[in-house]
């Protein structure tokens, strides 16, 4: 009867660094594919639905961002609280266009 057999350390060793070192370079290939195509799939430029016109950081975690979604541009405020809708950039200021019905340029005299 011949004893159990003997279990080889070395070539078990060097499998399984073989299979870390499959492992590794897929998770590699992964990353450079989806950053080399990840920004073909997503759509930026002028065809884009969403585009963010302007940005301006106002301290380690607020930013203002001005954002064009379809015909709308909106002032967006960023912060750890949330994302918050400032202004609708759309349309004119109130006023801007000139007098309104209750302005004192359209009052009696």
């Amino acid at each position: 009867m011949t004893g159990p057999e003997e279990f080889d350390f070395g070539w078990q060793a060097v499998k399984m660094a073989g299979n870390l070192a499959l492992v590794v370079a897929i998770l590699f290939a992964g990353l450079y594919a989806l950053k080399r195509w990840g920004k073909w799939m997503r759509q930026t430029g002028p065809g884009a639905w969403i585009e963010v016109q302007a940005q301006h950081p106002l301290g380690p975690k607020h930013t203002l961002l001005v954002v064009k979604v379809e015909e709308r541009r909106m002032l967006i405020g960023i912060s750890p609280q949330g994302v918050h809708l400032l202004a609708d950039l759309s349309g004119a200021a109130p006023g801007a266009s000139g007098p309104t019905d209750d302005s004192p340029a359209d009052a009696p005299r």
